[in-house]
């Protein structure tokens, strides 16, 4: 088995699917799966199990996938760091998306201005873990296993708002039920000690809906505030108080692509938040989506 071999395993490993590995390497679906049999008799063995998740790395590879891993992204890192002109470097960036347009967006002209030949992509990551296919992710709880540096960049308010003509005994706006024992939905259920009349899967979808239906429900603070109809009806006590963690493979230390991200996202965050009306202290649970 050689390098190419492993280049392979690597991608079905982060992209779960042989479409969207086939896309990172360059080559087809076809081409993929016939290298990943061809590999398995090999291994004796399947090297990948095929689960309603995706392509699964098999036990036998584990280790063997670490390792591959870690010279792939140091690979990176290095490429990333070669001096000279015109680099086509990529970094791939997985928030949920109140993250992604509420923070990331609106900052994107001050990196494009700072790093103009560094080509981005977002990916929308809710409720999972790992980086998976991405370089940088930003996640709610702080990683505890795989080799993954991690740091808190905000923590961000959670409340429950109401638009002006809201009836306070009424109807208010929730997230789905897999969000229910935690999270701003459970503040929110604490709250109103009833279940939601509506429920939606995005925060900018929820400030919308009770915009549109003069009701209350959960918001991250950043969201509420461009709605000049609605007012927070809880105490600040009561906030519900999400910590953002930026994460990234050890072996991407000292990547100097890597570093100018991670500084451009701890400024776009303090600057979402620096008008933020309260602050409060983290919670070790939160779902943001």
């Amino acid at each position: 088995m050689n390098w190419d071999d492993l280049r392979y395993l690597v991608a079905i490993k982060r992209h779960k699917t042989l479409t969207r590995a086939a896309a990172a390497l360059g080559t087809n679906v076809a081409t993929v799966s016939r290298r990943i049999d061809k590999i398995g008799e090999t291994l004796g063995g399947p090297a990948f199990i095929r689960t309603a998740d995706g392509w699964l790395p098999s036990p036998r590879i584990e280790h063997l996938l670490s390792v591959a891993e870690e010279f792939d992204h140091r690979i990176e890192a290095a490429r990333n760091n070669l001096d000279g002109d015109g680099q086509n470097i990529k970094l791939t960036i997985g928030a949920a998306p109140l993250l992604n347009t509420h923070v990331l967006f609106p900052a994107l002209p001050e990196l494009q201005e700072e790093a103009p030949d560094l080509e981005l992509e977002f990916r929308n990551r809710i409720l999972k873990n790992g980086l998976g296919d991405c370089d940088i992710v930003l996640v709610q709880h702080r990683p505890e296993s795989g080799r993954l540096i991690a740091a808190r960049v905000v923590t961000l308010p959670f409340r429950v708002y109401a638009h002006a003509n809201a009836d306070l005994d009424g109807d208010w706006i929730g997230m789905p039920d897999e969000f229910e024992q935690i999270g701003p939905q459970a503040m929110a259920s604490d709250w109103f000690k009833r279940p939601p009349r509506i429920r939606v899967e995005h925060f900018d979808q929820l400030a919308e809906v009770i915009q549109a239906t003069e009701t209350m429900g959960p918001l991250p603070e950043i969201v509420a505030k461009r709605y000049p109809d609605l007012r927070p009806i809880s105490r600040p006590d009561d906030s519900y108080c999400a910590p953002i963690y930026a994460a990234y493979h050890a072996s991407r230390r000292g990547d100097r692509a890597v570093a100018t991200v991670l500084d451009w996202i701890r400024h776009a965050f303090a600057t979402s938040t620096k008008q933020a009306n309260h602050t409060c202290l983290p919670t070790p649970k939160s779902d943001i989506a």
